[in-house]
Order: structure tokens, then sequence, then C-alpha cells
């Protein structure tokens, strides 16, 4: 992709979703336990860019950019344009249907349903 920069990204995804990390980066990636049970991390070299992170969002709750934090924090910053993009409403719509399916928990709803930037810290106006 234009502008994007080759790096080695570290991921954790549960196992059941190595399938499709040996599809896309092939069998010879390094695999180990993670702390969680049921989880594996790896790291694997790819092109960083946006393209590459919303195939990660894609894949669900089952898989994390973890490192390096120049790649977290590029995840932060596309989280924050989509955020922008879609104004109060959607966002508001959006953190609804998160925490109906996830309740109170998870990166998203401690980056932002909390954030006083986004609803002014206020979540029960929602």
């Amino acid at each position: 992709m234009y502008g994007a920069k080759k790096a080695f990204v570290d991921l954790k995804c549960q196992e059941n979703m190595l399938g499709i990390l040996f599809d896309r980066f092939g069998t010879g990636i390094p695999i180990k336990p993670a702390e969680d049970d049921g989880w594996v991390e790896t790291q694997v070299e790819v092109m960083v860019s946006d393209h590459f992170i919303s195939w990660i969002f894609a894949l669900g709750d089952g898989i994390k950019i973890t490192g390096p934090k120049r790649v977290t924090d590029q995840v932060d910053a596309m989280i924050e344009r989509y955020i922008k993009h879609i104004g109060d409403y959607g966002y508001k719509s959006i953190c609804r249907m998160y925490e109906t399916k996830y309740g109170k928990t998870g990166i998203f709803y401690r980056r932002f349903i909390q954030s006083d930037r986004y609803l002014g810290g206020n979540t029960q106006s929602m």
C-alpha cells in the first residue's frame, strides 16, 4: 500500500483463528502460548497500513494487535478517525451496540465510551 512501512507486528489470537493466520502468512510463523487460556501469540512481517488494520478489525474480537507501540498507536489513530467520520449520532449508536454485545468491557469501551473527548464523560446520556 502507498505510504505503508514494512514491520514486524505482534498479534495475539484465539487458537481457533490460527488457520486464518496460516492462510495469510504461511505455516512457518512462530506460535507460542499466551498467558490467557486458549490464546496464542505470534509475530508477522507485514506492510502496516489502514488496509492491514481493517483486515484485523474484520476478523473480530478473536485477534488483537499487541505491538509494537508505533503500530498500536496507528490503530488508535485509525479508530479516532473513524469515530470523527461517523459523527456523534453514529458514534453513540456504535457505543450502544457494543455495550449490548460486550458490556462495559474491552479496549473499545475503555478508550472511547468513557472518554470526555467524545461524550463529555457522561455515558448516561446515550
